[in-house]
């Protein structure tokens, strides 16, 4: 039994021996291979040389100018120039109105107005069509006229256009009338200045057919027994008739100059 306990201490003290001989190799092994790596000097690369540098250009102001144009809080950077409006041209002022001195309707003809250029002592009959004082009369009625003037239309009564001021001639020897109360009266002084005015027995068949007495404004009577016929022409005179139930024969005369 003892025996046998000595060969098992022997054993253990056999393995604990190899055990500690192993740890102690094991330590030198290791401190061998540290000591190796400490001492190592890796060789010592040369690094490649560095890409060259690419030249950059001197900066230009210009090459900025969008971003200056494009400012949004300095919008007077835009070299874009705002010119003032142009102003339109003043409107052309419209000339004075003629002054009416009536209005003469004779049936079939066409309607005549008498009108003067204000200031002016140049009354005479103006028909559609004709020009006075820059306007063109355009139409004609009993009441209202209508003037045409650089493309725009003027509808007048023609009492607006009566010149009070001064006294209105409506007989031949030009004597004042009493002021017309509305424009239907100058049409009845027209159409009775209009009528045949009596011829002295002494004229020939000849100066029958002439103008007779004046009636103012380029207009003049028919004598009486005057047989020309209508459009016959005088001494510059044009001779014009027209129906009239309050003439003799239903028909009235006068004569005009010819235009």
């Amino acid at each position: 039994m003892k025996k046998k306990l000595l060969f098992l201490n022997l054993a253990l003290l056999a393995i604990a021996g190899f055990t500690a001989y192993r740890i102690r190799d094991n330590y030198l092994e290791a401190a061998a291979r540290q000591r190796r790596m400490l001492e190592h000097r890796p060789a010592a690369v040369k690094p490649p040389p560095p890409a060259p540098v690419r030249a950059v250009a001197p900066v230009s102001p210009a090459q900025y100018a969008e971003v200056a144009q494009k400012m949004l809080f300095t919008a007077d950077r835009s070299p874009a120039v705002i010119l003032d409006p142009v102003k339109p041209p003043p409107e052309k002022p419209v000339p004075p109105f003629p002054v009416a001195h009536g209005v003469i309707l004779f049936g079939d003809l066409p309607p005549t107005i008498l009108l003067s250029q204000r200031g002016r002592n140049d009354q005479r009959g103006y028909k559609v069509g004709d020009t006075v004082g820059g306007f063109t009369v355009a139409s004609i009625d009993s009441t209202d006229v209508v003037f045409t003037w650089e493309g725009k239309e003027f509808k007048k009564a023609i009492s607006d256009l009566v010149d009070y001021s001064t006294p209105v001639a409506t007989t031949a020897s030009r004597t004042p009338a009493p002021p017309a109360e509305n424009t239907s009266s100058l049409l009845t002084e027209a159409a009775d200045l209009s009528k045949p005015k009596p011829a002295a027995a002494s004229l020939s068949p000849q100066e029958l057919s002439k103008p007779g007495a004046p009636m103012g404004d380029n207009f003049y009577g028919c004598n009486a027994g005057d047989s020309s016929p209508a459009g016959t022409v005088v001494n510059g005179l044009v001779k014009r008739e027209a129906k009239n139930p309050f003439s003799p024969g239903g028909k009235s005369c006068y004569w005009e100059a010819s235009h």
